[in-house]
């Protein structure tokens, strides 16, 4: 996930609310069969079978976060099965459909209602189940998909760990999740460690085009741009068609100053999915830091309508509207506005929206809360971006407003 420059990319990459987070699926359901496990914990997983299959069908409303509650779950598009996901994972939806929905995943393309329970009611639906069958490792998976979304990192990374342990034969997936979840909390060494891992048990080429993308993210995470555009070309040659990488190695070469690279794959992340507000945010940073300042506001106002309750999207445009050098594309009330709600989607818990409603506050005239989030925000762990909040914190206290100037004005 993500801010002027890798800063910016890193509102959107580390929030864990994108939907470019390529979280795996679990084992299929044949593999589990012939695997040497107890009749008991047999039983104990059809009881939560049977638990989940009893779960309601309840109206879905697009912008709506839903999970997946059954396993090796078929995406389809027309009478082609273009994906496959799995119980825990979570997606936006896009399209309602009778009891169809059209979901983001990353080939994008329909399921069934009944398939999914609304995302804030996951943690407690595979608690239930977890509850009774405590040895069942591909429940602890799903739980941990479900707190990843809840925002609860360390409960994630607690639970993924208790499945590989449970795990006669750890799987690739097992790692891939957990390394997003590194990847959330900005740990991006903890991250790579487990992509390499995914990497190495990987055997199919769109499983290893997923690792490859995010290893390429947690690079980009480090500041190692050229290796991340090395491991967004491998997911690329690996499987074209899928939506992200493209996206991510835009973030990478717009960084580094390649814009028109950076733009020709934001175009083709769009036209693989232009329901999906990854390649409009990536664009929109790139239109930003060549000045085009309304272009870029308007791709974000695309993003927030593509996808509501993404919470980078909304910091993304708050931080535009704060800290434009031009005058006439700020708006200080807007910013605090956006601000606020990137943080409630957040759960006031990312230290990058937290810097943005700094800003915000402070563009709207209201310093003592700009110092008050600052000093919150950097109180997080920011690891490299330390100078750059203190910075903004001492702008603060002079009674300042920050202003980022694009990349391609400077001096």
């Amino acid at each position: 996930m993500w801010k002027h420059e890798f800063k910016l990319w890193d509102r959107v990459v580390l929030s864990c609310q994108r939907g470019w987070l390529n979280v795996r699926q679990q084992t299929p359901v044949r593999r589990w069969l012939s695997s040497s496990v107890s009749d008991a914990s047999r039983r104990g997983a059809l009881a939560c079978v049977l638990l989940l299959a009893a779960a309601s069908v309840q109206a879905q409303n697009v912008g709506d976060r839903v999970s997946l509650i059954e396993r090796d779950v078929e995406v389809k598009s027309g009478n082609n099965v273009v994906d496959e996901v799995g119980r825990g994972q979570s997606f936006t939806v896009q399209e309602v459909q009778g009891e169809w929905i059209r979901i983001n995943s990353r080939h994008p393309g329909w399921i069934l209602k009944r398939q999914v329970i609304p995302t804030n009611q996951a943690v407690g639906h595979f608690t239930r189940a977890i509850q009774a069958d405590p040895h069942h490792a591909c429940l602890y998976f799903a739980r941990a998909n479900a707190w990843t979304q809840a925002g609860e990192h360390d409960n994630a990374i607690d639970d993924y760990t208790k499945c590989i342990r449970l795990r006669h034969t750890p799987l690739d997936c097992d790692f891939t999740n957990r390394g997003q979840v590194f990847l959330c909390k900005q740990e991006y060494e903890m991250a790579i460690a487990d992509f390499s891992d995914a990497l190495r048990l990987d055997v199919g080429p769109k499983s290893r085009s997923i690792d490859y993308s995010n290893r390429g993210r947690a690079f980009h995470g480090l500041g190692k741009y050229e290796k991340a555009i090395s491991d967004f070309s491998d997911s690329i040659r690996l499987d074209p068609e899928a939506t992200g990488p493209y996206e991510g190695r835009a973030w990478s070469y717009a960084v580094i100053g390649e814009f028109g690279k950076a733009l020709a794959d934001c175009e083709k992340e769009i036209s693989l999915n232009s329901k999906n507000s990854g390649g409009y945010v990536a664009r929109a940073y790139v239109l930003n830091q060549q000045g085009q300042f309304g272009p870029a506001l308007a791709d974000y106002a695309e993003a927030i309508r593509l996808d509501p309750k993404n919470a980078a999207n909304y910091n993304l445009r708050a931080w535009l509207l704060a800290t434009c050098p031009q005058s006439d594309y700020r708006d200080g009330a807007r910013a605090v506005e956006d601000a606020k709600r990137a943080c409630e989607l957040s759960h006031w818990k990312d230290r990058n929206n937290l810097d943005t409603l700094a800003a915000a506050c402070a563009e709207a005239g209201n310093f003592q809360q700009a110092v008050q989030w600052q000093t919150k925000a950097l109180s997080m762990n920011v690891g490299k971006d330390r100078e750059d909040y203190a910075m903004r914190l001492e702008l603060y206290h002079e009674g300042k407003p920050y202003r980022d100037i694009p990349k391609n004005k400077r001096a």
